[in-house]
């Protein structure tokens, strides 16, 4: 049977045209198993589901789907031969070309065809932006289709290339056939009045084999009239941008078309920077399946590999050359990277290629690189030290009243504090009641820390949460002037000590990569004190390895299943699931395994950077007594 070119299919030929291969074969990719991206589907879905509220009714207008696209195709041909219908999820097929529309609407012989996205739009600004000059948010001041906006409207444009071709087939009765386009997205310039909206939700996901479509069930607890007249979507025209892309996407379309039919055949591999971030790399040990080792052959299992240079992709005279370069040269190895090939893209040397220099060196002595100025600057921080994280949730549906889409919610701190005389003092808060939280979150922090001290943090996170929260006491009308002082100071007191990282300090065990999940590596793997002192996190592969802090983080059973925090999305998802999840997520035994859950891991993203500050100490105190 002749495999289709779906939208999602030429997303990511557009990619790269090598992945439609592995696609289709249904190679493993990480994507599977991404929670970033399931954080993300599931805030697509309640999304989607509004914007069909908005247009008609989600339980009638929408067409069964049934795992058969011929099946759905020939139902939606049915239906659109009514002169004036909505049509939830039809499905057009045409000259090898597939696509499931989100909203069609027919008037006569207008069609509208209306694409949900959970990308958030900014009415307010896209105004703004019209009143400097700018045509839209997602055009420049030419006109031209901005780059940030470009995958959205490329894919409403090849369903609009779709659709043309259905109707022209299959509708050669409707005379000059009017298509629109549409982007329907949420408002970050709107707020909605309900209250615990998010909770109203509940995503019933079936088991399905594995490569197969799953289904997803959105079900709505609520008002659903309410949210029809409280919402906060906004559909904005897009016929300009589809207009200019149209050729584009039509002859990029009929390529990939061409390899999957009349048979499936993979795209000549090229090879790149941007391979580094390829979801087929790592995710299987199966070298038949392995997507990435096809590509690469022999030069996949090179280590370390050139794909871990900082700043690759924008190394070279011209963007993405030298790591193409090297592997046409069969050059694989970080170490066999020459330093006169460390250049900028207009071929000078810049503080990056400095820093690619620092990497390249450390790797090849196994030893780390640190400045004089690195022990100073240490020595300078005054007492206590306050090592400090957040958790926050920045998502499509609010939380709470009086929020909008993307407004983010702080829910969780950890502090690890250390004095001069070298004691170490935890403090952890969570949030667990269902009222919108920042406001005592700042407060009970500010009651934390008083006093001396030096704020630590890794990236300016912290310091641009606190910020957003003093924000949002202006908007919620919310009077703490102690409180406002507070924050308005703290800032200043913040150190970043990613920007340390960057600027004094690299170990090769750190492959390129600033996160503290790596740079704690260099420590705890050099420093056997800090196994003595974390005695938490010390745990052993089945083979005896030493695993890192965040391997050895444990997981608790929910639910008959086992479930870990061991990154952000994870952390955000379970703070979902414990406050706005199924009722099985929100029993007394669950909430309390997620609570702990979530204390554990943000507790261990201040104990690492404790034991990032002891490496730095010892490291700058050796070459002081030398």
């Amino acid at each position: 049977m002749a495999k289709l070119l779906t939208k999602s299919n030429y997303k990511l030929a557009r990619d790269c045209p090598t992945k439609l291969y592995y696609k289709k074969k249904k190679y493993p990719s990480i994507k599977d198993k991404d929670g970033y991206l399931k954080l993300l589907a599931d805030g697509g879905y309640m999304v989607e589901w509004i914007a069909k509220l908005i247009h008609g009714d989600p339980d009638q207008d929408e067409v069964s789907f049934g795992r058969s696209s011929k099946k759905a195709f020939e139902e939606s041909l049915v239906r659109m031969q009514k002169e004036q219908v909505t049509l939830f999820e039809p499905t057009l097929i045409s000259q090898g070309k597939s696509a499931r529309v989100d909203i069609l609407k027919r008037d006569g012989n207008r069609f509208d065809l209306i694409e949900v996205k959970a990308k958030s739009w900014d009415s307010k600004n896209n105004e703004k932006g019209k009143s400097e000059g700018y045509p839209s948010l997602f055009q420049n001041r030419n006109g031209k289709v901005n780059a940030k906006w470009r995958e959205y409207l490329e894919d409403v444009t090849f369903q609009v290339l779709v659709l043309e071709e259905v109707l022209k087939e299959y509708f050669p009765e409707i005379q000059s056939p009017a298509i629109h386009a549409f982007l329907c997205m949420p408002d970050k310039a709107k707020t909605t009045q309900i209250d615990e909206l998010q909770g109203k939700f509940i995503l019933c996901r079936e088991e399905v084999e594995e490569g197969k479509i799953q289904e997803i069930e959105v079900l709505f607890d609520g008002d659903r009239e309410a949210l029809r007249n409280n919402n906060f979507m906004t559909t904005v025209p897009v016929d300009v941008a589809v207009e200019e892309l149209s050729n584009e996407v039509k002859f990029a379309a009929e390529e990939f078309v061409s390899l999957l039919q009349p048979e499936l055949k993979p795209a000549k591999p090229c090879l790149g920077a941007y391979c580094a971030n390829c979801e087929y790399r790592g995710a299987t040990d199966d070298p038949n399946t392995d997507g990435f080792r096809q590509c690469w052959g022999e030069m996949a299992e090179v280590k370390p590999h050139i794909l871990e240079l900082y700043e690759l992709g924008n190394t070279g005279p011209v963007k993405d050359r030298l790591a193409a370069r090297l592997a046409e040269e069969g050059r694989a190895c970080l170490t066999d990277i020459r330093e006169n090939e460390l250049v900028k893209v207009d071929g000078s040397v810049g503080v990056n290629n400095e820093k690619q220099l620092i990497q390249i060196n450390c790797t090849r002595l196994g030893e780390p690189w640190f400045t004089k100025e690195l022990g100073a600057t240490i020595c300078d921080w005054e007492w206590p030290l306050r090592f400090i994280d957040f958790e926050a949730s920045t998502i499509a549906v609010p939380y709470h009243a009086g929020m909008r889409p993307y407004e983010q919610v702080a829910f969780q701190w950890s502090v690890h504090t250390l004095d001069e005389s070298g004691k170490l003092d935890h403090e952890p808060w969570l949030n667990t009641s269902d009222r919108f939280p920042a406001f005592e979150f700042a407060e009970t922090l500010k009651d934390h820390l008083r006093g001396a001290g030096t704020y630590l943090m890794w990236t300016p996170f912290e310091d641009t949460t606190l910020k957003n929260i003093k924000r949002q006491m202006k908007k919620r009308n919310y009077e703490n002037s102690d409180l406002s002082n507070w924050l308005k100071s703290a800032g200043k007191r913040f150190v970043d000590m990613k920007e340390l990282v960057w600027n004094d300090y690299y170990h090769p065990l750190m492959k390129g990569s600033g996160s503290i999940k790596n740079v704690v590596d260099a420590a705890w793997f050099t420093e056997p004190e800090l196994q003595e002192e974390f005695p938490e996190y010390v745990k052993h592969s089945e083979t005896g390895k030493l695993l890192s802090p965040y391997e050895a983080l444990s997981g608790e059973i929910i639910n008959g299943a086992e479930e870990c925090i061991v990154n952000g999305t994870d952390a955000v998802n379970a703070y979902q699931r414990m406050m706005y999840g199924m009722d099985a997520d929100r029993t007394k035994e669950a909430r309390g395994a997620w609570e702990r859950l979530l204390l554990k891991y943000c507790k261990l993203d201040t104990a690492a950077m404790v034991m990032v500050w002891r490496h730095w100490k010892k490291l700058t105190e050796e070459t002081h007594g030398e």
